[in-house]
């Protein structure tokens, strides 16, 4: 399955980000009668209780509107997404509810060990046997799926392959992931955090392309969180033979890896706005993506919904997106995960105490449609 090309959000793009839908609906604390509403909007084709098995299953909404199929609801259009609230849909809120847990509700294992059945917690560094890894979704052994990881201070993968390509973010200390002969300064030094020149920290991004060789480190004295998702079973494939020296000369780097320092992030949105967003990979807007998102501590979005399934990660601050109004939903932050399946009703809020960065990726175009509340 080939994957989306990775590209920033074009310009003319911008003017439909989120800020310019939202702010104005927020601000006003309602919304516009549903009659007042723009053109029609149907549901993507992709489940509503999960991810679509192939991207050409999923319809972007721009064919849904076209398509005049039944069950039409009303949405938003170009001309309310400024000066006034964007018009909300009167709809009965179909119970859908996705995931969400804190990191202290995922129960992390041995990596490289699958006879060690031990629950280890991420914050015991001293009792760590190794990388842990625990699925959030999917099964990394057998398909799809999106992990969280945690190295322990020091750690360093030995040089490796994947089968299938990848794409991670760092949620806590800094990591390094340099590529192909890029290695080739460092492998005969003794300390191995020093591998690779391009530190990432807490909101770096990077993509692993299928089969390229690669070592992952954590550097320095801090535990590295870091999550990653792929549409390929998870294996490795090392290249350093038990003596350390190479099985096979090094690769020139795969121009399609991605280093992207948390600093390099290019946030787009009008100043000051409640959100804004900076692309990863993909296209938020046209289809499948990863996109970093920015919360300015207090803010809560409308209730609405999504004609497409995604997934986030925390990376800082703390969120809550409870489904359906309900009254009780887990405060998550760094590390924690949420799961929105298309059509749920949902709102996403930001704690008090400080702004939230967040990673989010679909298989999909990002909309929003806000829903009245009852």
């Amino acid at each position: 399955m080939a994957r989306p090309g990775r590209q920033q959000l074009p310009q003319s793009m911008q003017t439909r980000a989120l800020p310019s839908l939202l702010l104005p609906f927020v601000l006003a604390g309602g919304c516009v009668d549903p009659q007042d509403a723009g053109p029609a909007r149907t549901t993507s084709s992709s489940s509503s209780s999960g991810r679509p098995t192939d991207p050409s299953e999923a319809t972007s909404s721009s064919e849904a509107s076209s398509s005049g199929t039944s069950g039409e609801v009303s949405t938003t259009d170009s001309s309310t997404t400024t000066g006034s609230p964007p018009p909300c849909i009167k709809d009965e809120m179909l119970g859908l509810k996705g995931t969400a847990s804190a990191i202290e509700g995922f129960e992390f294992r041995n990596a490289f060990d699958p006879t060690d059945r031990t629950v280890y917690d991420p914050e015991d560094v001293a009792a760590l046997p190794g990388p842990l890894m625990v699925d959030t979704w999917g099964n990394r052994n057998r398909g799809p799926h999106g992990t969280l990881g945690v190295f322990p201070p020091g750690f360093s993968a030995p040089v490796h392959t994947h089968s299938g390509a990848y794409d991670g973010v760092v949620l806590r200390g800094e990591m390094t992931n340099p590529f192909g002969t890029d290695l080739e300064p460092f492998l005969d030094r003794d300390d191995t955090n020093n591998h690779g020149d391009v530190v990432l920290t807490a909101g770096s991004y990077w993509h692993v392309p299928a089969g390229s060789h690669h070592t992952t480190t954590c550097v320095g004295p801090e535990v590295c969180w870091f999550y990653f998702h792929a549409e390929d079973a998870f294996d490795f494939a090392p290249l350093q033979g038990e003596d350390g020296m190479l099985i096979e000369p090094l690769e020139v780097p795969d121009p399609q890896a991605v280093l992207l320092p948390a600093a390099q992030l290019e946030f787009q949105g009008e100043e000051g706005s409640f959100v804004q967003f900076a692309p990863a990979w993909g296209s938020q807007f046209e289809g499948a993506h990863g996109t970093f998102g920015r919360f300015v501590a207090g803010a809560t979005s409308p209730l609405h919904v999504h004609s497409e399934t995604y997934s986030g990660v925390v990376v800082q601050g703390t969120i809550t997106n409870p489904f359906n109004l309900e009254e009780q939903s887990p405060a998550l932050q760094r590390g924690g995960y949420w799961d929105v399946p298309a059509d749920a009703t949902h709102l996403t809020a930001c704690g008090e105490d400080a702004e939230c960065t967040f990673y989010f990726h679909s298989r999909g175009a990002f909309d929003f449609t806000p829903i009245c509340e009852p």
